[in-house]
């Protein structure tokens, strides 16, 4: 995400068949900054465990 510091939280996660890096952000605000972007696009929210590879 352009201008929000993501950090790699060593976690992966399949979403629709597709491997994904389970990213964090670095700091408050940027938490803060794609909280507000999930919230604007209507994105669903989901539980890492559902998805999480172990």
């Amino acid at each position: 995400m352009h201008g929000i510091g993501l950090r790699d939280t060593g976690v992966r996660v399949r979403v629709d068949g597709v491997e994904y890096p389970l990213m964090k952000a670095g700091a408050y605000a940027g938490s803060r900054a794609i909280g507000r972007l999930l919230d604007r696009d209507g994105r669903i929210e989901r539980r890492i465990g559902e998805y999480r590879i172990r």
